[in-house]
């Protein structure tokens, strides 16, 4: 059995809890240690930002120096002062320790009590969510990620890693084979971090889950993740909300999703698309085979861009199963046209439909419940509808 300060020493430093999680601990699971899941919202780390990165850079590209201690006896402890005093000098943990290094120890303790094979090195996930990492701390892991296969999810949203730190990031991609789901939302990244994300997509294959929300993306960018994607079968979801593409952005992305990739959830929720956006959407969905789920909320899309989209509703499509038409400024006119359309489409696969903050009257909503239930007596298929 490892020795458990060895353990405890490794899961400071080698898994990263060290690090700062989302702020207020509104955080999932980031660490998966085989089957034994590990929340670290009460795990928050005693560093952040670029001091952080650049320590645990360190630490990754070479072994721990502390021997194993098979034979000593360990307990849970319940105060940082208690721990300083009874294994501080032991460990030498060359951080300050605070409280969290308490609930940290004691986790270790419970984790080697309750499984003997428990093993930090099958760790996947990981977040640096919200850690004040710059361009400076992304270098510090510039031939560290690039070896390992083992991390699964990589997790820097809330960072403003900006140009520099972009840059050192593809790099990283184009020759990591492991991370397949990237969260990069709110870093800062504009039209010109959009360009290297997107050459790197060009040459990285096991990444399939992307998220670039809230990133001050335009056109420009858009139309160059666009372009990546035209022959990448491997990203399946892709996430572009809160980003100022406007109609001429999703019209690029809508042209590559007509015949290529393999995308089947793209959230695209407040990118000023308007009713001249959806125009371009309708179109693209009468071709599509992949997607799945389309989230299109606040997007001033109204009455015009509702009925853009019936139109292709009516078109038979067998892969577009939920669609969000959320905080649209849509009235009973736009909920007519969609009502007619689930109604003409005897083959029609959307079974969640997302029509809430919109400014529906009861006639608009009687019109969608009537074409729920006439859609269940014709093929017994269930659409849930929310207003």
């Amino acid at each position: 059995m490892e020795g458990l300060l060895e353990v405890a020493l490794k899961l400071v430093r080698d898994i990263m809890l060290p690090l700062r999680q989302v702020l207020e601990g509104a955080l999932e699971p980031v660490l998966t240690a085989g089957d034994e899941a590990v929340g670290v919202g009460e795990l928050a780390g005693v560093l952040a930002g670029d001091e952080a990165a650049l320590e645990l850079a360190g630490v990754l590209m070479t072994k721990s120096t502390i021997d194993p201690c098979d034979d000593l006896e360990v307990e849970l402890i319940d105060s940082e002062e208690e721990l300083i005093q009874k294994y501080g000098e032991l460990v030498k943990v060359p951080y300050n320790l605070k409280k969290q290094s308490v609930h940290l120890w004691n986790k270790v303790i419970m984790l080697q009590q309750e499984n003997s094979d428990f093993s930090i090195r099958t760790a996947e996930e990981v977040s640096f969510a919200a850690n004040g990492i710059t361009g400076t701390g992304m270098k510090a892991f510039d031939g560290v990620l690039q070896s390992n296969i083992m991390l699964k999810t990589l997790n820097l949203s809330g960072n403003p890693i900006v140009d520099e730190g972009v840059k050192c990031l593809c790099d990283i991609l184009v020759n990591n084979n492991g991370i397949q789901k990237l969260q990069l939302n709110s870093t800062d990244l504009g039209d010109e971090g959009a360009e290297n994300i997107a050459d790197a997509l060009k040459q990285n294959r096991t990444i399939t889950t992307i998220d670039l929300g809230g990133n001050n993306i335009h056109a420009k960018g858009v139309t160059a993740i666009a372009e990546a994607l035209k022959d990448n079968s491997v990203i399946t979801f892709l996430e572009l909300g809160y980003n100022p593409m406007g109609p001429d952005g999703v019209k690029a992305l809508s042209e590559v999703l007509k015949f290529h990739g393999n995308i089947e959830t793209v959230k695209l929720g407040w990118c000023q698309i308007g009713a001249k956006g959806a125009e371009f959407i309708a179109d693209m969905l009468k071709y599509n085979t992949t997607i799945r789920v389309l989230d299109l909320r606040a997007n001033g899309l109204r009455n015009e861009g509702a009925s853009c989209l019936a139109r292709s509703l009516k078109v038979v499509n067998e892969a577009l199963s939920s669609l969000d038409l959320g905080f649209n400024e849509i009235r009973d006119d736009g909920a007519f046209a969609i009502a007619q359309a689930l109604k003409a489409n005897e083959d029609v696969t959307v079974t969640s439909l997302n029509l809430a903050s919109n400014f529906l009257t009861k006639f608009g909503q009687s019109a969608l419940t009537d074409a729920r239930d006439h859609v269940y007596e014709m093929s017994e298929k269930e659409i849930n509808i929310f207003f």
